[in-house]
């Protein structure tokens, strides 16, 4: 099976399938490029009682699987990690990660987590999940996440980095035309009646994420209105998109010390762009210019 669109390979169990995650019905499904999910056994109840979590980090390693490991893991404060040399298959470097505190909350219980490295040191994550009520059992699922994860192996396709123009499907005969740096990789993400590209700066193990996200559709909402922060706090500044005036809203996010600054601009009659830029203070300004940057060019009919 190919994972992340071909980033990673693996073998899986007969009957697994690989089935995208969707937080809310109204939500996007995960983007396979970011995220692919695939349930190993289904169980009988309806909840899948195994499943496989392959993330793409937009990171770049440090060529030492187990260092860059210990700096992930120490980011989760309510876990204790083993972490061991891992051997996956062909073109990867890797290092395996075992959670070994007391199971806590009532989600997903991570059986093992593999930390991989590509021949051109970016990195990828794979995640292997059981039920809570099966912390038991850990041990035996812990096995058959090994064997699974020994058959990973490079899936040769690479991530696109070029700087200069990309241009962005609106979906309405149109194509948002932008500049970019290079180290800049675009996935498309697909909702019910909106897209919501990620604009991507790889940036070493540790440091801050660094995205640019732009929703194209007909119902945007700012994301500091979602997460109730109210006006406290917000510093306003002018600015353009899509070669209009318009205002950025920037503000603190709560967690990781990482900023955000967000504005809306009018596509068409009936949608908007709402650009969000999260990382630190300067690459946040770096993101704002690559929006800025932005124009829509009609496709010729």
């Amino acid at each position: 099976m190919e994972l992340l669109g071909g980033r990673l390979r693996v073998s899986v169990p007969a009957g697994a399938k690989a089935v995208p995650r969707r937080r809310s019905i109204m939500a996007a499904e995960e983007a396979t490029t970011e995220e692919t999910r695939v349930i190993l056994d289904p169980g009988t109840s309806g909840v899948p009682k195994f499943v496989m979590l392959a993330r793409e980090g937009f990171e770049i390693g440090s060529k030492d699987p187990i260092k860059d490991v210990q700096v992930l893991v120490k980011e989760d404060k309510d876990e204790r990690y083993r972490i061991e040399p891992f051997t996956a298959g062909g073109g990867l470097k890797a290092a395996a990660f075992y959670p070994e505190g007391k199971a806590h909350g009532d989600g997903p219980l991570l059986a093992m987590g593999v930390f991989l490295e590509q021949p051109d040191d970016t990195i990828q994550t794979v995640l292997f999940f059981i039920l809570p009520e099966m912390i038991g059992e850990r041990p035996a699922w812990e096995a058959k996440a090994k064997s699974i994860a020994a058959s990973l192996s490079s899936g040769g396709k690479k991530l696109e980095l070029p700087a200069g123009e990309r241009k962005l499907d609106t979906g309405e005969g149109s194509d948002l035309v932008l500049q970019v740096p290079r180290g800049f990789v675009i996935n498309r993400q697909d909702g019910p009646d909106f897209f919501v590209y990620h604009v991507r700066k790889l940036t070493r193990v540790g440091a801050p994420p660094a995205m640019l996200g732009l929703y194209v559709g007909g119902h945007p909402s700012y994301q500091y209105k979602q997460n109730e922060r109210g006006e406290e706090g917000l510093v306003r500044t002018k600015g353009t998109l899509l070669g209009q005036p318009v205002e950025w809203v920037n503000w603190d996010m709560r967690s990781g010390g990482l900023k955000m600054a967000e504005t809306m601009g009018k596509l068409s009659d009936h949608s908007f762009v709402h650009a969000f830029a999260t990382s630190d203070s300067a690459t946040v300004i770096e993101l704002q210019a690559i929006a800025t940057s932005m124009k829509v060019v009609a496709r010729p009919k």
